[in-house]
């Protein structure tokens, strides 16, 4: 799915000579913005949930990173909807509901550094560190 995004990326930037017929660009960009309205929102929620609460190994959520980074400069118009919904999903309190594991301070910084415009991977993968840390 990474390397998907990745080459969606690549095929519908302004910078892109592999499409020759550039009528088709539309088309393209079309499609691609339906799947990823479609099924990102929901992978996005699974990502943040292995990291924090299953335990991805560091060598993953790098590429985890480097894949929110991408989908974020992809479609910056949606991505903050997404993670907030994402973040509700993610439970804030222990399973008795009595100890709460994150603050909504922190689930708040976490929010604007991954919505940040500048945001670079190794950043992200730093706050992915952060955030799942909290769940330990």
């Amino acid at each position: 799915m990474m390397a998907f995004l990745q080459t969606l990326v690549k095929l519908t930037s302004n910078k892109n000579k592999e499409i020759k017929n550039k009528y088709e660009l539309p088309e393209v960009l079309s499609l691609s913005t339906s799947l990823c309205e479609t099924y990102f929102p929901s992978l996005l929620t699974a990502l943040i949930r292995a990291i924090a609460i299953h335990r991805v190994p560091s060598s993953i959520r790098l590429s985890i990173s480097e894949f929110v980074c991408d989908l974020k400069t992809y479609m910056s118009e949606k991505f903050p909807q997404w993670l907030q919904t994402s973040l509700a999903e993610i439970p804030r309190t222990s399973k008795n509901g009595l100890v709460e594991i994150v603050t909504s301070k922190q689930h708040e910084q976490f929010y604007t550094v991954l919505c940040e415009s500048d945001t670079q991977p190794s950043a992200i993968d730093y706050e992915f560190e952060t955030f799942a840390k909290l769940y330990r």
